[in-house]
This record gives structure tokens, sequence and C-alpha cells, in this order.
């Protein structure tokens, strides 16, 4: 999954775990076994959120602006 976006008035009101969940309910049905998903490194809200719902690190991109 690359993006799940909620625009900023309705943040922190459950949308985002709303949506992941009837993602991972589609994955599931389709008898899928793992969701993944990309997010980035500075959205603090969002690592939260995927952590709270179960989500681990599986891998990590770095970059250096130079």
């Amino acid at each position: 999954m690359y993006d799940i976006n909620v625009f900023e008035p309705f943040r922190r009101r459950g949308y985002g775990s709303a949506i992941l969940a009837a993602a991972e309910e589609l994955v599931a049905h389709e008898g899928r076994t793992a969701l993944a998903l990309d997010v980035v490194g500075g959205n603090e809200a969002a690592i939260a959120m995927y952590r709270h719902s179960g989500y681990e690190v599986s891998s990590m991109s770095m970059r250096k602006n130079l």
C-alpha cells in the first residue's frame, strides 16, 4: 500500500485506522496473508498508527541531501 491520505481537518478521528482496517479486510478476503505499506520516515503520526495496528519495520531506506 502506498498512500493513505486523510485531510488535515479530519486527522486523529480514526479515519486512517478505519481505512487501514478496510484494506486489510479486502486483502484477507482475497486470500492474501500479508499487507505491506510504505511510510515517510518523518511522518511520526502515521508510524504510530501503523505500529498500533500491528505493523513492524521490515526494511528501511535512507538518504542524505547534499
